[in-house]
Parts: structure tokens; sequence; C-alpha cells
């Protein structure tokens, strides 16, 4: 299906997921200012049509974009990036009003990183602020990696027979294979760009996936692989060594 006119009522019917996400992907600018709000759409076109309509909502949102491929449930994300502050509740909900306005959603639910994985609430102003960091987090010092004991953790559950970081720098061993990358960083959120594929990028990260086995899953972001530990629920982000 292919809105090519303004939207109107309901042409959204049956094309949105009830459920939103909230400050569970990372920024396109700065996660420390800005919170990212994904919708989930069960067709690629209506996700598109969403993000034009957000783009021109006059809650003065910072950035849209539709995520290039589906998720592995088989949902089309709309990203939404809005300023991480007070208005930010009332803005997100002027918008999903905005939204409602398109669809069949009588009640809308969020998650959150504050929320335990798979909890679901009723999107409320109360349940935003309670569940959401509204204030801007404070600028993390410049050069700053996983040390070698969190490594050590976090490899705890994989196939790995050994690892040598000297930082930034990581070399996995499983008996007698070798690979070695850059640690680019260790953080909570879900990379917004983590759907960015290369036919090299997809042929490292499934390397990188038989090698840890276990609790992970890699998937390529341009030239980066990232890793998502499923028990810790982070994500390693690593750079191939040439």
């Amino acid at each position: 299906m292919k809105l090519t006119e303004g939207l109107r009522k309901g042409d959204l019917n049956h094309l949105i997921l009830p459920l939103i996400s909230v400050d569970e992907f990372s920024s396109k600018i700065d996660d420390r200012t800005v919170i990212v709000v994904a919708f989930y759409s069960f067709e690629e076109d209506p996700a598109h049509d969403l993000s034009n309509f957000i783009e021109r909502s006059p809650q003065n949102v910072l950035d849209t974009d539709v995520s290039p491929a589906p998720t592995k449930e088989g949902y089309y994300v709309t990203f939404v990036e809005i300023k991480r502050d007070q208005q930010f509740v009332p803005k997100l909900l002027h918008i999903v009003a905005e939204v409602s306005q398109l669809t069949d959603v009588k009640q809308w639910q969020f998650t959150s990183q504050k929320l335990a994985k798979g909890k679901v609430v009723v999107l409320t102003a109360d349940n935003l602020e309670k569940w959401v960091d509204l204030k801007p987090k404070p600028k993390p010092q410049k050069g700053t990696l996983p040390q070698t004991d969190q490594l050590t953790e976090w490899f705890t559950h994989s196939a790995l027979t050994d690892f040598e970081y000297d930082a930034p720098t990581i070399c996995l061993q499983r008996a007698h294979v070798n690979h070695v990358y850059q640690v680019v960083s260790l953080q909570e959120h879900v990379p917004a760009q983590a759907q960015v594929f290369t036919e090299q990028a997809v042929s490292e990260a499934s390397k990188l996936q038989r090698m840890l086995d276990g609790a992970y899953t890699v998937w390529p972001m341009g030239e980066h692989l990232v890793v998502e530990h499923h028990v810790l629920q982070s994500y390693l982000v690593l750079k191939q060594k040439i």
C-alpha cells in the first residue's frame, strides 16, 4: 500500500503496531541530549509515510528516518529523534495523538531502556516520566573504552577459548582461530544505524557469529559490527582490523 497524497484520518488503519519504543535506540545526533522514539509498521511504505507525516509535525522533532530493512519480526521501524528535556513528554503525547488520527489504535503502550526486557506499560505522562530519563546525560570522558574485566564478563557466555585486549585492539581466540578487531564502544542502547548491509560486512558478521556462538547476535553497521549480548542486554561495537 503506497500513499501518494497527504494522509487522512484512518489511512494507516491496521498498518501500525500499537507499541512504541522510547529511548532504546541510539541517536544519530547525541544520546546525551536526544531521545529516539520508534514506531513499528507492518509494511515499508506506511513507515515512510509516517516518517514524513511526523517530520511535518508542529512539535519540532529533530529528525526522522526509516530502517532500510525489516526487523527479524518483520516490522519496518520509523525512528523519531526528540530533544531530551522536560518538554519531551508533552511533545511525544501530541505526536501520538496526531498519529492516532491516522490509525485504528485506541490505546498505545511503550517499552523503554529502564523497563525490564519484554515488559510494556500504557503510554501516559506519568509512565513516561517514571520510565524515561528526561534530563540530558553528562558528557562522557573522551577515549572511554570498556575495561578488561568488563569484557571478561561479557564474553563468559561465548564459545571463545580466550581473548587478548590492548585497548582499543582486541584479539578473539577460539581453538587455533584468531580474529582481531578495534573496540569502538560498549553500550546499553541499540545503535540506530545497525541495519546497513554490505556483502563484506555480512560475511564478517556471519564469521564472528559462528565464532562466538552462545548468547550473541552479530550484525553489520556500515564498517562496524554490532554484537548483541542477549543476557546482559548490551551491545559491543567493533571495527575490523585491516
